[in-house]
Order: structure tokens, then sequence, then C-alpha cells
């Protein structure tokens, strides 16, 4: 696959803050596979009747401004590669991550700060771009059609069957082949709608969005929104991972814009790296430019950039990552970070400091 770039320039981090600042909403509900699945929700939801509080997952002092790894995964191969995770190696991402307190967050749930998470736990965001088959394949045997356990849509369900408390959560940004296999594409967007997973917008034909007039940008991302609908009637995409990580040159139109009668209104936009992510009700928070890790160690990325490293530096600093303080009612932060809150982005949580 063509290698990938990072957005440069900051001339877009507030341009498009004001179009996703919108009213409070409702979480994304599950569907089955012939249930429509409802639009994304609004940029910020306000807390929910819980019931009773889960066991702390550790007794880490709560950060609610801390970095979330937003992780960022592509093909799965026997052999690690650049843009490659091997089975074993996913599996050992998913044991540590656990081990470590991290428990699986939609990105719908990151982005509208509706984090409902256990005292001490962290969220991780999982997300999967370019429809590999890796990632979602299909199996026959004795006539039926299984999921591979090796593929990263098995492993992650394999993983949530040992694990109830860490997730089944993710969100895969697909292309319109969808995983190969040709003639189970709707099938399979049916399937992941269908587990409460996200179905991401990542263009027709993974295009680089700068290089196309505006029109042409809105036919790519319109008509991967019509091709997903083809398959999951009323299914609205709420994020999208740019492809190769490059804006359009006119930049609202990563976030909404029509074509051929199909509109698509995207409340988050991904970059291709390189960092965790701030918090959503940072300040500093911009849905249209959220950074993600990538999810390899191959020895031609800079040591710094590599996943386990990074993982390993948002435990290991005090005050690095977010740390939930078990109430979705309230942001617990420290107190010389207080003024970093954003209220608007708080959703009507109370700011407590500790």
């Amino acid at each position: 696959m063509k290698r990938h770039r990072a957005l440069a320039g900051g001339r877009w981090a507030a341009l498009l803050v004001v179009p996703l600042l919108l009213a409070a909403g409702c979480r994304q509900q599950q569907a089955s596979e012939t249930q429509r699945t409802p639009a994304g929700a609004a940029e910020v939801a306000t807390p929910a009747a819980t019931a009773a509080p889960a066991a702390p997952v550790s007794d880490t002092p709560p950060n609610e401004l801390g970095r979330v790894p937003v992780l960022e995964y592509h093909k799965f191969a026997a052999s690690e590669g650049r843009w490659t995770r091997t089975p074993e190696n996913f599996r050992k991402d998913l044991e540590w991550l656990y081990q470590n307190g991290f428990r699986a967050v939609s990105m719908q749930d990151y982005v509208t700060g509706n984090i409902n998470l256990p005292r001490g736990a962290s969220p991780v965001v999982f997300t999967f771009d370019d429809a590999d088959e890796g990632q979602f394949r299909y199996l026959e045997r004795n006539g039926q059609l299984v999921i591979d356990p090796d593929c990263a849509l098995g492993i992650l369900e394999e993983f949530n069957r040992e694990h109830p408390d860490f997730g089944l959560k993710a969100t895969f940004y697909v292309l319109p082949y969808g995983f190969g296999q040709g003639k189970h594409t709707k099938r399979k967007f049916q399937y992941i709608a269908s587990k409460g997973m996200e179905l991401g917008n990542h263009s027709v034909s993974h295009a680089n969005l700068k290089k196309l007039s505006d029109a042409k940008v809105q036919e790519e991302l319109a008509g991967a929104q019509k091709v997903v609908q083809e398959a999951v009637p009323g299914y609205e995409f709420f994020s999208l991972a740019l492809p190769l990580g490059i804006a359009p040159r006119e930049k609202p139109l990563a976030v909404k814009g029509s074509s051929n009668g199909m509109s698509y209104h995207h409340r988050a936009v991904l970059l291709v790296g390189s960092v965790p992510a701030r918090s959503p009700y940072d300040k500093e928070f911009n849905p249209a430019r959220i950074e993600r890790v990538q999810a390899t160690d191959v020895a031609e990325v800079p040591e710094y950039l590599r996943l386990r490293a990074q993982l390993k530096k948002l435990v290991a600093e005090p005050g690095r990552r977010y740390v939930s303080d078990g109430d979705p009612k309230t942001i617990t932060v420290p107190a010389a970070r207080k003024e970093e809150v954003s209220p608007e982005r708080a959703g009507g949580r109370r700011i407590q400091t500790r």
C-alpha cells in the first residue's frame, strides 16, 4: 500500500471547530444486521444515568485531561512490516493494554466525551484503515461462514470473550471493496454495525484529496457514504480517516459536503500520526485534527514513535495519560490544570480537582 503521510501544518487547527460544536446528543445505538443505524451523535454528549459503579481498575489518581491513545492499524499478515501487524503481536498489544488498565471506548464516545469507565481505567480507541482482508476474513467451515480467529476482528472478539470488561469497540475506516472477499462485503459491513462497532469514511479510492477539485473531493467522500448505506440503510459516518493523512485544499470539505444526492457530515477527522490524542474536555482538543499512534514497532520507524515505546511512555510519566474517576457526571483533573478544561465540552459535567 502507499506510504501514509502526516498532515502538516496547523493552519486549520481551529478552522473547523465552530461547525463541529453542536448541541448535546445521544449515543449511537447498536443495530441488528437489518436495522437502520442512526447518524453520528452531536459533538458533546451529556452524562447519562448509570448503574452502580464498577470496581476500580487501579489506584492511579484520576486525570481526565490526560492523553488518550487512538491506535492506528492497517494490514494483518504473518510478517511484521511498516504498515502490517501480525496476529501474534496484535494479541500482545491487547494483553499489554488490558494489564496496564486500558479499556476500549468507541470513537464516538471518545469525541463526545461520553467516556464511562471504572475508576482507575484509561480509554483506548482502536481504528483500522483500508478494509484489509486481514482485518475481517470469513472462513467456510462445514458449509457455514465463520470469522477467521486470526483476523483482527476475530482476535478482538476472542479477547472480549476472555475479558468482557475490556470492551468490544473499534472503528473500521472502509473502502467500497470492503475487506476483500467481495461477495461478502455487505455482510461484513452489516456485521460490524450490528455489533455496535463503527464504520468510518476513508473515501472511495483512497485518493490524495489535496489533488482533487472540490467536486471530486465530495464525490469521493459522499460516494463512500452511499456504498455503506446500500449495505446498512440509514447508516451515517461519524468520522473520517484522511486517506494518506492529507486533507483537501478546502479543509471544511473534510467535514461536510454532498455529491449526487448523498451528503456526509463527519463529527471527527483523523490524522495519520503520531502521538496520543488530547482529552475531549481539553480546551485545545480539536475534533477536526485527531492524532493517532501508528501500530508498528519496526526498526525503520524512530523508536520514540513506535507503538510500544509510546504506550510505555504514556504509562510511565505521571499525569500524562487519561485516567477515569469512575463517575460519568464529573470531570476530575489536577488542580493546576483546571483552567484547561473547556466548559462547553464538559457538557454539563461537574468539574472537580484533586
